[in-house]
């Protein structure tokens, strides 16, 4: 998956999605990156593809299973950095 993005129907990663769909268990995914570049200038595949996967297994399903991406792009990853900053901030005088 890391080099080819494969995640058609009979690859493991997506037979594994389907087992984890029947079971109903939510995903969490905390680095939804579709790709990145690596230090030698190939792409590779991230999570974030992975659950696009599963949401599409789920959407097939009718499902009502929850995923939750969290982090970079989304706003809230960067909403808790900013409170998290804010809380640290010592009080000027």
């Amino acid at each position: 998956f890391l080099d080819d993005g494969n995640l058609s129907q009979g690859t493991p990663i997506s037979d594994l999605l389907e087992q984890c769909a029947d079971q109903k268990l939510p995903l969490i995914c905390a680095n939804p990156d579709m790709v990145v570049q690596y230090h030698d200038g190939s792409l590779k595949h991230m999570p974030g593809k992975i659950a696009l996967r599963y949401r599409e297994i789920l959407e097939e399903r009718d499902s009502t299973v929850s995923i939750t991406i969290y982090g970079k792009p989304h706003t809230e990853h960067f909403e808790a950095c900013l409170r998290e900053l804010e809380e640290q901030r010592p009080e000027s005088s």
